[in-house]
């Protein structure tokens, strides 16, 4: 007779609303996260999961409720993407600008200079292609490590260009030792960032892609049209004259 009285109490007993205190004491809901209170300011979120074609019509649902306003996370992280790549491609050129006049200073030459500024450029077109190729796009963890990619691009055209030069100077062969410096190089950046390539996490999966990407064609740039263009610009033109 007795097993219902816990519900019979149940429905005599008053309720009252839970103050915010004792939502505290709930380790599975964290009201922090969602309820503000700062200089007599208050805000209560509301998280809300839907498809892309809805948030239009969840926008104009609220457009003219007061004192309430919609957030779309995604719109955000778009535009603040699109800011970074704006913001990018800018400090990207002011960054080849200053090599650019760094490799002129050091080598007094534009030539020389040409020869070595030519292939970052081209590593730097191709690694871009590629991406666009296999639709790899930019998120703002790949967009860090391509500043990585470019200055180690401008380390690999400043080795050949001054093993080329070495070996022209002194008629020994020596651009294989430093050909292999750059190999070096290579194999440890590419078991070091590379080997993110076998990570699930897509953050790590994208970071590993763009690397072996723009290191593979920096390598190449830089051992096969880096000697051509040596040859087309100063050794055919040493020989003429």
């Amino acid at each position: 007779p007795e097993t219902f009285n816990a519900f019979y109490n149940l429905l005599e007993h008053s309720f009252s609303p839970l103050k915010l205190d004792d939502y505290s004491a709930l380790n599975t809901l964290s009201v922090d996260d969602f309820i503000a209170s700062k200089n007599g300011f208050h805000t209560v979120s509301s998280l809300v999961t839907l498809e892309n074609n809805h948030v239009d019509a969840l926008k104009a649902q609220f457009k003219n409720t007061p004192n309430t306003m919609v957030i779309d996370r995604q719109a955000i992280n778009e535009t603040l993407l699109g800011h970074l790549k704006s913001d990018f491609n800018t400090l990207i050129l002011y960054s080849f600008a200053v090599v650019v006049l760094l490799l002129f200073l050091f080598y007094r030459n534009l030539k020389l200079t040409l020869v070595t500024c030519i292939p970052i450029m081209l590593t730097w077109c191709i690694t871009i292609g590629i991406m666009g190729l296999f639709h790899i796009e930019f998120n703002i963890f790949n967009v860090i490590i391509s500043t990585f990619i470019f200055g180690l691009g401008i380390d690999y055209s400043i080795f050949i260009t001054n093993g080329l030069m070495q070996q022209q100077q002194t008629g020994i062969d020596t651009l294989p030792t430093y050909k292999t410096s750059v190999i070096l190089s290579v194999i440890t950046t590419l078991l070091g960032v590379g080997v993110l390539i076998f990570a699930k996490h897509p953050a790590l999966y994208s970071i590993s892609i763009v690397t072996i990407i723009g290191i593979t064609s920096a390598l190449l740039v830089a051992f096969t049209i880096q000697p051509i263009l040596y040859d087309l610009l100063i050794l055919k033109k040493r020989t003429l004259n």
